[in-house]
């Protein structure tokens, strides 16, 4: 049912933009960091239009299954 609480869902929602476009950011660093560590292999995959090899290089599946993992025990708290 609707319990009338839009500011508190808008700031809860606000919050979670929040969170997201941090994890974004760093990110963003982590990309660049691997980028330099091996320049030569990524700017071949980059020339290739490799992109997925582009996000096999930068992302560890064990670190996205334990995100997506705290994303569904935080859903299921708040929902």
């Amino acid at each position: 049912g609707d319990d009338g609480n839009y500011g508190s869902t808008a700031v809860q929602d606000v919050h979670v933009l929040q969170t997201m476009a941090t994890r974004i950011y760093y990110g963003l660093f982590v990309a660049e960091s691997k980028f330099r560590s091996e320049r030569e292999k990524c700017t071949a995959m980059i020339k290739a239009n490799d992109t997925e090899g582009i996000m096999a290089f930068i992302t560890k599946p064990e670190v996205e299954k334990k995100n997506v993992q705290r994303v569904i025990l935080k859903a299921k708290a708040f929902s």
